[in-house]
């Protein structure tokens, strides 16, 4: 069953699909969420939000919007996103590489080979903006100021940007 049927399925009532997003995509959230926030603590309550939040708000889904795992990793994200916020402090570079994401097995290492090459499609620009916001956690605003570009410039470039990675992976 895919991510998307899991998720039709929980729209459904069925808590036993939360269950089953949780086991394939717990490592990968994880990963993300603590490429955001520096903090293994932080992480591990972001991975806890994120399913409490997609299993609460789980109506709001819907599949001709968004595929089941950037649906999810949104949601990821943006809890991150929160907790630094929270925090008031900018998040301290970690000293592991921004794309170990902690793939161990060979599903998620094919993931980590299919990020790493659409993202290598992209313009060099492209992909910087892409890892600032959605890996490294800064608003379009803060990109902005410290890439000296216009704001409406950045948010146009991460726009196209994202509309080429969705090409990429031929999301619908």
């Amino acid at each position: 069953m895919s991510e998307q049927e899991l998720l039709i399925d929980l729209q459904n009532g069925n808590p036993e699909a939360l269950g089953e997003l949780y086991s394939r995509l717990a490592k990968n959230i994880y990963s993300l969420a603590y490429q955001i926030v520096k903090n293994k603590e932080d992480a591990e309550e972001v991975l806890q939000d994120c399913f409490l939040k997609l299993n609460d708000n789980i109506a709001r889904y819907n599949p001709k919007i968004a595929g089941a795992r950037a649906y999810i990793y949104t949601i990821a994200r943006n809890e991150a996103l929160m907790r630094i916020r929270k925090r008031k402090s900018r998040p301290q570079r970690a000293e592991t590489n921004m794309f170990d994401f902690g793939f161990t097995n060979d599903k998620n290492l094919d993931d980590k080979i299919i990020l790493d090459n659409v993202l290598n499609r992209l313009e060099p620009t492209e992909a910087e903006l892409i890892k600032a916001a959605f890996f490294l956690g800064y608003s379009h605003a803060e990109i902005s100021k410290l890439k000296n570009i216009p704001l409406g410039t950045v948010k146009a470039k991460i726009r196209r940007s994202l509309i080429k990675l969705k090409d990429y992976l031929g999301e619908p």
